[in-house]
């Protein structure tokens, strides 16, 4: 069930915010404000799903959130590298 929340929220962030934001800001800077508010939506989409994912997917006894975090921050930062690094060449 939440794979399918995250993808839908990955839909909407992709399809429907660019055309809201397009829609709502007229300006020579708006196209780079579209991007880059997508890409911080999804970038954070994606800390939500791992932090989850690390606190719930383990089998063992609940950790503390601030044990988390370095991790997840660590995972994302690194699969944001690596996708950036594949789409502007290496």
């Amino acid at each position: 069930m939440s794979a399918i929340i995250l993808f839908i929220m990955a839909i909407l962030v992709m399809v429907a915010m660019p055309r809201l934001l397009d829609t709502l800001l007229v300006g020579e800077h708006s196209e780079s404000l579209v991007v880059l508010s997508s890409q911080a939506t999804i970038v954070l989409t994606v800390l939500a799903a791992v932090l989850f994912l690390y606190r719930w997917g383990a089998s063992r006894r609940s950790a503390a959130w601030r044990w988390l975090w370095p991790g997840a921050l660590l995972t994302v930062m690194i699969g944001t590298l690596g996708s950036w690094l594949f789409t502007y060449g290496i």
